[in-house]
């Protein structure tokens, strides 16, 4: 069980540029082994984006610090992630309750400037140094009306990474998203 609430302010740069900082902190359990964990983070996302006729460029960026301390252990990890990414996103000529669709392509750069350990399955330690992404998305470029009733989902997608670890072997990954993971919106 974790909780993990946050604080965010969206600051307009610019007509077409958005800085966010983001703030959370919060705690989670184990609740078979009855051990719980701190965790706090600070980030700073930049969105910006240039719409050429139809389409759309955007250009993401974000800083993230984060840390867990072990309640029960002096244990403490933490990791610097820098991400960068473009997104282009064009309009499809197919129109979903009054909302235009349109799809989208993006790449993402994730470098993990310090040694972040990810304990996998077997115990083993998998230390993250770069992933890069290729993803897809579908959905509305900007709408109030959500894909799902209940979730306000505006996109889906999917992507594909790969990358390596500290001791120089393949890292390969498939994720399920709800848009260009650097926008804000």
């Amino acid at each position: 069980f974790a909780f993990l609430p946050g604080i965010a302010w969206e600051r307009q740069q610019a007509e077409k540029w958005i800085l966010v900082p983001i703030l959370q902190a919060g705690g989670a359990w184990d609740l078979q082994s009855d051990v719980e964990a701190w965790m706090v983070s600070a980030s700073l996302r930049s969105f910006a984006w240039w719409d050429i006729g139809k389409h759309r460029l955007g250009l993401g960026n974000r800083l993230l610090g984060a840390g867990q301390f072990a309640g029960s252990t002096s244990n403490k990890t933490g990791f610097i992630l820098l991400e960068n990414g473009l997104d282009w996103n064009y309009s499809l000529p197919w129109r979903w309750r009054g909302e235009n669709l349109s799809t989208s392509v993006f790449v993402l750069w994730q470098h993990y400037a310090d040694n972040v350990n990810i304990n996998v399955v077997s115990g083993e330690d998998v230390g993250l140094e770069n992933v890069y992404k290729l993803g897809f998305t579908f959905g509305f470029r900007r709408s109030a009306k959500p894909l799902l009733k209940l979730i306000p989902i505006r996109r889906i997608g999917i992507a594909f990474g790969r990358g390596n670890t500290l001791s120089g072997s393949d890292f390969k990954s498939i994720t399920f998203n709800i848009g260009f993971p650097l926008s804000y919106d």
